[in-house]
C-alpha cells in the first residue's frame, strides 16, 4: 500500500540532506534528532532523495501534530518558508507558547519524530525522548 513508499526526512541539523525514516509496524515512519546548539531545528519531510516531492506545512514554523500539504519541489517549499521546527528554547519567538511547552529542551537533547498517515491525509509529530 501507499504506507509501503519510503519517506526521507531533510532538515536543518543537516544541511537539508535526506535521510531515509524508519518504518514501524503501525505503518508510522520514525527518525530521531538530536537538538543543534541553537536550541531550534527546522524539518521537512521527502518522498524521494532529490527533493522534488516534498511534503511540508501549510504555515512557516508550523508545530508537532500540523498537517503535511504538498508535494512540492524543496526550492519552492523553502521560498515560502514553510517547515516544520522543533523549538526546545523557553521562550519561543516562533509563538504557539502552549504547543511550544512540549518541545522544551536543552541542546543535545533527542526528539523522535513520527510521520502518521490516516484517513485526514499525513501529520508530522514529535516527542522528547531519553535514549
Amino acid at each position: 500500500g501507499d504506507m509501503d513508499k519510503s519517506y526521507y526526512l531533510l532538515g536543518s541539523w543537516n544541511k537539508w540532506k535526506p535521510e531515509a525514516m524508519t518504518r514501524n509496524d503501525n505503518g508510522s515512519h520514525s527518525t530521531v534528532v538530536t537538538l543543534g546548539p541553537d536550541g531550534f531545528e527546522s524539518l521537512l519531510v521527502s518522498l524521494d532523495q532529490d527533493c522534488q516531492e516534498v511534503l511540508h506545512p501549510e504555515r512557516p514554523n508550523a508545530t508537532s501534530g500540523s498537517r503535511a500539504f504538498g508535494p512540492n519541489p524543496l526550492f519552492l517549499v523553502q521560498q515560502n518558508h514553510l517547515s516544520w521546527v522543533i523549538d526546545g528554547r523557553v521562550c519561543p519567538p516562533t509563538g504557539a507558547a502552549l504547543a511550544r511547552a512540549r518541545d522544551a529542551g536543552d541542546p543535545g537533547d533527542k526528539y523522535l519524530i513520527k510521520l502518521w498517515k490516516g484517513h485526514l491525509g499525513v501529520a508530522v509529530t514529535w516527542e522528547r525522548v531519553w535514549l
